[in-house]
């Protein structure tokens, strides 16, 4: 029997937000006068919208199917496609309640698409669209989360192929660990990409009001042409950007050893990005103070 996920409005969050990246990129596009800068503003942008692009069509064209011998996750033109014997599905547990500290890149309360942990604290790969409808499967091939419209039948088509539900939390405690810690990694990361935002949007409302100056004081005795000045905060953003995607990474590939205190490598970028964010309040001061 085929599956679709449960509606909800993950889409038109995931557009607005592409739609207001893409917006900061084009402004710095426009302000940049280096063809290095202007190129790595093109390849970010082409890359931030491939990947949103086939996000949002995995998410329009995504399926569940359930039969006798197999259960099969696909979507995208099946370029995601996870096929699984019925014979190697474990247990199945069920989840009527928000998402807490998944740890995905793209999650909400009710929204989770990536890699993250299940009910039960484990490592999952989540298809979920609903934290209304949420379904995991425990198989030999690993940890699956899914949110079928019809959750309630998904469950009873299980029951009939003979699969048991979970009972109890079997969470370990190096998952339990891991729980702990993703949660002030997100927020951590959050802050970090808001303040990044922040120091790259400065700039370019101060363009766009006509308060940027030829010369631009980056310090009390120290002028920039403005084209350099641009320039540099762009790199500077580019370069926190990197930062951040560089430290997440690393964190994750420490968390099977260091699971509860690992977030705390995030305070890297995270002072990294506050550091430059005072310079630049420090420079639009000088600016408004000679205007």
């Amino acid at each position: 029997m085929d599956y679709t996920p449960e509606k909800n409005n993950i889409r038109i969050l995931i557009m607005l937000g592409l739609l207001l990246f893409d917006l900061i990129i084009i402004a710095l596009f426009v302000i940049a006068t280096s063809m290095s800068i202007k190129g790595l503003l093109v390849f970010l942008f082409l890359l931030l919208n491939v990947y949103g692009a086939y996000i949002l069509v995995l998410l329009m064209s995504l399926k569940f199917r359930l039969t006798d011998q197999q259960f099969t996750i696909s979507g995208a033109f099946d370029l995601k496609q996870i096929q699984i014997p019925v014979t190697e599905i474990q247990c199945w547990s069920r989840r009527i309640t928000l998402l807490e500290n998944v740890g995905t890149s793209l999650h909400t309360a009710r929204f989770a698409l990536g890699k993250g942990l299940d009910s039960n604290g484990e490592s999952a790969d989540l298809f979920i669209t609903s934290s209304k409808k949420a379904v995991f499967l425990k198989t030999k091939q690993g940890n699956y989360g899914i949110s079928p419209e019809e959750a309630d039948a998904f469950v009873e088509q299980l029951k009939e192929l003979g699969i048991p539900q979970r009972t109890g939390n079997e969470r370990s405690f190096m998952n339990a660990d891991n729980n702990d810690g993703r949660a002030p990694m997100n927020q951590l990361t959050r802050y970090c990409i808001l303040l990044t935002v922040i120091l790259l949007l400065l700039p370019v409302v101060m363009y766009f009001l006509n308060l940027l100056p030829e010369w631009v004081p980056v310090s009390m005795n120290q002028y920039i042409t403005r084209s350099a000045y641009l320039e540099s905060v762009i790199f500077k953003g580019l370069l926190a950007l990197v930062t951040i995607t560089v430290t997440y990474g690393i964190i994750f590939l420490l968390s099977s050893t260091d699971g509860k205190f690992y977030y705390r490598i995030m305070f890297v970028p995270l002072v990294f990005v506050v550091v430059l964010l005072f310079l630049e309040i420090n420079t639009h001061l000088n600016i408004l103070l000679n205007f």
